[in-house]
């Protein structure tokens, strides 16, 4: 589960990686496995759960 601020939002994860990949999180309770490649973008969002990906 990922660390939430006080408005209840996802704090964005940092990675160096070239691709991310979310499953919301929450076990049983989550979205598919899903994957995103960075490419020349510096920020992807999960399109299930809004998880912010920011590239180092």
């Amino acid at each position: 589960m990922s660390a939430t601020t006080a408005t209840g939002q996802a704090q964005p994860i940092e990675t160096s990686d070239k691709t991310v990949a979310c499953n919301g999180g929450g076990g049983a309770l989550g979205h598919p496995l899903t994957y995103y490649t960075f490419g020349d973008k510096k920020q992807i969002d999960c399109r299930y759960c809004g998880q912010v990906f920011v590239k180092k």
